[in-house]
């Protein structure tokens, strides 16, 4: 793992603060590969030059330092921040405020005291806090041990921002063994020798990652499958103590509802009803649109959604024999048909569908790119 350092410079009128930099660099460097910088200038070089796996920025930024924070978890880097009792309750109120506010998008925030853990634990905007004592202050911890904390809270912050930090190959393989372990008939995509040496090149490192976001999305039992059919044993990675902080998206468990709709929208019910009377739709039919209403309300809401919905949408619709031509007028009465293509360009993205297997004609524009982004921006794929 690479760490870069930020320390400013006024952290060198704290002989504390000052020292605890200078002895937390050489200890952590004992394990991992460090470099450190003091200026914005030269962090903003060492996002390129270094390209590290994490930052660790020494004190609450400044406005400066906090835009530099900002590009680099843009870059998709993790982020901790040591306080150094800079927002104890006897910091002056708009210096607290201002400092506050630099901190709370950090992916952790490392706490060196028992009294800081405590003030910080009493604001309610910050959940990911970590103490890890000062070995310079204090007897009950030296050197050796602090690195150590504190390099498992640097995996611990990783672990925590899995989707965000996994690469092109990592995400194409996830999706390689979703397409594997959904593998039911002879239309379905055949991976190609291209893609089973890809999986069989995943690092133990790239497994990790897998396996906890297929965990985060419920969809570890498909990831499985697919694994095992290909005798891949990375996927027996061992997961089972992994530490990690309460996720920033709270993903929901089990299926999507498709017998009843999660909106309270009464023009909905009462197309619904008319639907049940009109077209009389099967179970299976009745039950595709239900699903697509609830997942484009879920979606348009801003409301946490799974892999685990998309791959039941997909099974719904892929492996299922139902009226093609009543499902699309009943997505068309509902409004959801264009929803319904462009979900469907993305499930052929995904899955490679294949032709004559949409119950629609797919749609891929603009509209469905902006569907695309709404997915990875909720963790999905």
């Amino acid at each position: 793992m690479k760490v870069l350092f930020f320390i400013p410079q006024q952290i060198a009128s704290d002989p504390v603060s000052q020292q605890f930099a200078e002895v937390l660099q050489a200890s952590v460097g004992r394990y991992e590969e460090t470099s450190a910088v003091s200026s914005v200038a030269a962090f903003r070089q060492s996002l390129h030059d270094a390209s590290p796996d994490l930052i660790h920025m020494l004190g609450c930024p400044g406005h400066s330092a906090h835009q530099a924070m900002l590009r680099a978890m843009r870059q998709k880097l993790p982020v901790v921040v040591s306080t150094m009792s800079q927002l104890m309750p006897w910091c002056h109120p708009s210096l607290f405020d201002n400092r506050l506010k630099s901190v709370e998008q950090a992916d952790a925030i490392h706490v060196w005291s028992q009294l800081e853990d405590t003030e910080m634990r009493k604001n309610k905007s910050l959940e990911r806090i970590q103490l890890v004592a000062n070995c310079v202050v204090t007897n009950s911890i030296s050197a050796e041990q602090m690195a150590l904390r504190m390099t498992a809270l640097y995996q611990k912050v990783i672990d925590s921002n899995t989707f965000r930090l996994m690469n092109t190959i990592e995400k194409q393989a996830e999706t390689l063994l979703l397409r594997k372990g959904l593998e039911r008939d002879e239309y379905c995509y055949h991976l190609t020798a291209e893609d089973i040496q890809l999986l069989q090149d995943l690092t133990e490192d790239s497994w990790r990652k897998i396996i906890i976001h297929a965990n985060n999305e419920d969809i570890m039992n498909i990831i499985r499958q697919g694994a095992e059919e290909l005798d891949l044993r990375g996927i027996n990675t061992p997961t089972d103590r992994i530490k990690r902080f309460p996720q920033k998206i709270r993903k929901p468990k089990g299926r999507l509802s498709t017998t009843e709709l999660i909106s309270k929208n009464h023009i909905t019910k009462t197309i619904i009803d008319n639907l049940r009377v009109d077209e009389k739709p099967s179970p299976l039919e009745m039950e595709i649109c239900l699903m697509m209403h609830n997942l484009n309300h879920l979606l348009e809401s801003s409301q946490p959604v799974s892999r685990h919905y998309l791959v039941q949408a997909y099974t719904l619709l892929r492996f299922n024999d139902y009226d093609e031509d009543k499902l699309s007028r009943m997505l068309k009465r509902l409004k959801l048909d264009k929803f319904a293509s462009r979900l469907l360009a993305i499930f052929d993205d995904t899955f490679a569908i294949g032709e004559g297997f949409s119950p629609l004609p797919l749609i891929d524009d603009r509209t469905t790119d902006h569907l695309r982004q709404t997915l990875s921006d909720l963790n999905i794929q």
